[in-house]
This record gives structure tokens, sequence and C-alpha cells, in this order.
């Protein structure tokens, strides 16, 4: 079972692929396991014809449950996902346009302006790096990038990450993190900063 932030093709595919046919694998391995014990064979124990009906109906149920709870969860977390002054997304972004961060979306990415907008950003992550200045802009983690004048400091978070304080909140929902591999050359180009405006 899979939680709600893959992609809706993704999150389908994965569900079925790992928690529907890996689940049942399991379990005929268990059964298989459990009448060699009892040195039966599980074909001839009938397990095929009535409790294996059973069992991959249970599963079958079961992940379809938490598949349809997992797919509400993700449309919430979209709805919730807003421009702090509400105003309606331009349609693409320039580079140049005082971009604050940039995080993915549902097929896609979002990025913040200074003034609070929220636009669509239609490039790349690689793209993306090649045209911000690396001395003002830094990836956290695989898909969020961070501008540093709304940087107010971090703080540790779970599994060795750094979860970053922002002078302004960028959406209700939003929390950014530093990923393990990015702690030290993050506090480094951080520190930087502050050497350089000390």
């Amino acid at each position: 079972m899979f939680p709600q932030f893959y992609g809706l093709g993704k999150r389908i595919v994965y569900q079925i692929l790992w928690g529907i046919f890996s689940t049942i694998l399991v379990a005929i391995t268990m059964a298989a396991l459990y009448f060699w014990m009892r040195r039966t064979d599980i074909i001839s124990a009938g397990y095929f014809r009535y409790d294996f009906t059973v069992v991959s109906g249970f599963i079958i149920f079961l992940n379809t449950l938490y598949l349809a709870i997992g797919l509400v969860q993700y449309r919430n977390l979209q709805l919730k996902t807003r421009t702090p002054n509400k105003e309606k997304p331009k349609a693409f972004a320039d580079a140049n346009e005082n971009i604050v961060a940039i995080y993915p979306v549902e097929r896609g990415f979002v990025a913040i302006l200074k003034s609070g907008e929220s636009v669509i950003w239609s490039k790349t992550i690689e793209q993306t790096l090649k045209e911000l200045p690396e001395e003002e802009y830094f990836l956290i983690n695989r898909s969020d990038i961070i501008h540093k004048s709304i940087i107010a400091g971090y703080q540790p978070g779970d599994s060795r990450r750094l979860k970053l304080i922002l002078k302004e909140p960028l959406t209700s929902r939003k929390v950014f993190m530093v990923s393990q591999r990015k702690v030290v050359s993050f506090k480094r180009w951080y520190k930087e900063d502050l050497a350089n405006n000390g």
C-alpha cells in the first residue's frame, strides 16, 4: 500500500502491482509452506478452489478501499494548495520573475513569486537549475528549490533532515525539508550567505 503523494497513474499502478499482486504471491507462498509442513500438496489440498478465492477477494477489497481513501486525500491536498493572496495563477513564469520557491504539484511544478502569487512552472528541475543563479537558489531535495531571501533559519527534522523556517509561509500545507544527502552542502551554502551579509 502506498501513500497519496504519487501521481494518479503511478499511484494506481503501484497499488495494483505491490499492494495486490505481491501480497497475493506472499499469501500463496505462505500457504504452500504451510501445506508442505503438513506433507500435503497445495493443489491437491484444494487451496486454489476455496481458500485462495477468499484470500484474494479480501486483499483486493482492502487495497481498493485503501486506494479510494488515498485518492480522496490526494484530491483534498491538491485543493488546499492555493496561492496566499488567492489570485488565479498565470499560464507560465519566466526565470527572472522574482521566484522564491519551486516545488512539484500534480503533473508539473509551481513557482511562488515574491509577491505571493503562484504560477505554473513548465520547465524541468535540470533546466531550472541551469537558469537560476546557484548562489541564490538551492535544490534542497529531489524536487524543491528555495531562494535564500525567504529562509529565516532551519531546525532538525526527522531522518536526519532539516526543516526550513521561512520568513513568511508560502502555503498552509507545504513544508520545505532538506534531504539527508543535501544537509552538509545546504549548511555550507546558507552559511556563506550569512558570512557575506554579516
